[in-house]
């Protein structure tokens, strides 16, 4: 293998949680920008918990990704509600205004992408 080339293998139930950047939940971090050396701010696996609501907000420059693998939210993206359960995949475009309302106990997969 390429010295310039990083392989990354973890697995999830060894990594620490840490709350959430919006004091909502808790995720462990997977990869960060500076391990992987691409435009992804984090891929996190993220637990929220039934009735917490992440308040509403934006990323000017930031796609989010989200891969919805257990529970149940539902998440407004300017104006129009989605509601979430597992196995839905959900995109929020950088500039967009949203809120997350959790229903249920949720995991999911979350990815951030610079523009």
């Amino acid at each position: 293998m390429p010295k310039d080339k990083v392989v990354l293998h973890r697995h999830s139930a060894q990594i620490e949680f840490v709350p959430t950047s919006h004091g909502v939940g808790e995720k462990r971090i997977i990869a960060t920008q500076t391990e992987v050396d691409k435009p992804i701010t984090q891929i996190a696996r993220t637990l929220l918990h039934a009735d917490e609501q992440v308040a509403m907000h934006v990323h000017p420059t930031m796609d989010e990704h989200f891969f919805f693998i257990e529970g149940e939210c539902c998440v407004s993206i300017d104006g129009i509600v989605y509601n979430c359960v597992a196995d839905d995949y959900l995109l929020i475009p950088a500039g967009c205004d949203h809120q997350i309302d959790v229903v249920k106990d949720t995991l999911v997969l979350t990815i951030g992408i610079e523009k």
